[in-house]
């Protein structure tokens, strides 16, 4: 089973006010390359119409998830380019690849124009060469034009699975322009073997405490790095000894 679960040539029933391309019938004939999601789109309808009109029951990557797409909806303004700083007036500010660590990003820049906001626990996608690499928000922030923030209802299912695939990411970096990219159409057509509902829940509510554990160690972690950034200056210049420690 694969994200794009229809075949060429299978034709689809659309509903009566949508704009197809055959008036009599009301009726699509898939071609090459096309999802669910996609058609959709097209003939300004949605995917759940579409399913429940073709009696589709099958789980697609399209249903798992919603997602914020940066570059999709706006273009920066200038003043959030000037309202950067590292002097932590603002919001947590994350561009891209360059912020990610092994697992969740790290701080460097902040902002006072915040424009788009990514939530806790939201998967940040490197949107921009390099395309496909993923972290996770450990708290509320900004991002910019190079990450897309993605949620669903099995979100710790959904980061797997992409990791699981993020081989797939490769074509986008290496298709000969000088800066790869990927858009929410790229990323739903992607073929992608999805397990049943019933499975994904099941995996989702065991996997979900194993990933609390490893947020809970990142923010005591992150707790220890300042208090050690605080204190080492104090003892290398005499302010503060073992004893006080």
């Amino acid at each position: 089973m694969t994200s794009n679960t229809l075949s060429i040539g299978q034709v689809l029933k659309l509903p009566e006010n949508s704009s197809n391309t055959n008036q009599s019938t009301n009726t699509y004939t898939v071609q090459s390359g096309d999802s669910l999601y996609s058609i959709a789109r097209r003939f300004n309808t949605d995917v759940n119409t579409i399913k429940s009109l073709n009696n589709l029951t099958i789980l697609t990557l399209e249903f798992l998830f919603r997602i914020r797409w940066t570059e999709d909806f706006f273009e920066y303004p200038e003043t959030l380019e000037e309202s950067l700083n590292e002097e932590k007036d603002g919001v947590i500010f994350y561009q891209g690849k360059t912020d990610f660590g092994y697992r969740f990003p790290t701080v460097r820049m902040y902002t006072n124009a915040p424009i788009r906001y990514a939530e806790v626990n939201d998967i940040l996608l490197s949107v921009r060469a390099p395309v496909g690499a993923m972290n996770i928000a450990d708290e509320k922030c900004c991002i910019g034009r190079g990450l897309a923030a993605i949620r669903c209802e099995y979100q710790s299912f959904l980061f797997y699975l992409m990791l699981a695939n993020q081989y797939q990411f490769e074509k986008y970096n290496s298709n000969g322009t000088t800066f790869g990219s990927i858009t929410k159409d790229d990323l739903f057509g992607l073929r992608i073997i999805i397990p049943d509902e019933k499975t994904i829940k099941e995996f989702d509510s065991k996997i979900k405490d194993f990933d609390k554990i490893i947020f809970n160690n990142e923010k005591e972690n992150q707790e220890l790095v300042s208090m050690r950034d605080f204190l080492l200056p104090l003892l290398m210049n005499g302010q503060l000894g073992f004893k006080e420690c």
